[in-house]
């Protein structure tokens, strides 16, 4: 079984059911090298091998520990809340990149 397998078994948090009840994927290695990420001393998801934090806020651009909210296009995201109050009053990507990262999100059965 996979380790996102595991973390989804495991977990008792609703936005974990939920995402995986919506196919969305849990990545446990990074996007660039394709190595496990770790969770270094200070809890931030980092990259031994690319020597970089792999989890920053697109909205406060701090370290997100633990879980990071996800756009499933563009692939920016951050911690729950500062996504949460963004897309509030915005539709496109607080990263800059100009994608409709609402549109993405909502679920089209």
């Amino acid at each position: 079984m996979s380790q996102a397998a595991l973390l989804i078994n495991a977990s008792d948090d609703s936005y974990i059911s939920k995402a995986y009840s919506a196919n969305v994927v849990i990545h446990t290695a990074c996007s660039i090298c394709s190595k496990e990420l770790v969770i270094n001393g200070g809890g931030n998801t980092w990259c031994s091998k690319c020597n970089r934090c792999v989890g920053l806020c697109a909205v406060c651009q701090r370290p997100v520990k633990g879980l990071i909210r996800i756009c499933p296009v563009c692939f920016h995201g951050g911690h729950n809340d500062c996504m949460i109050k963004w897309f509030s009053s915005c539709v496109n990507c607080p990263a800059g990149c100009e994608h409709d990262c609402c549109s993405s999100l909502i679920n089209k059965d």
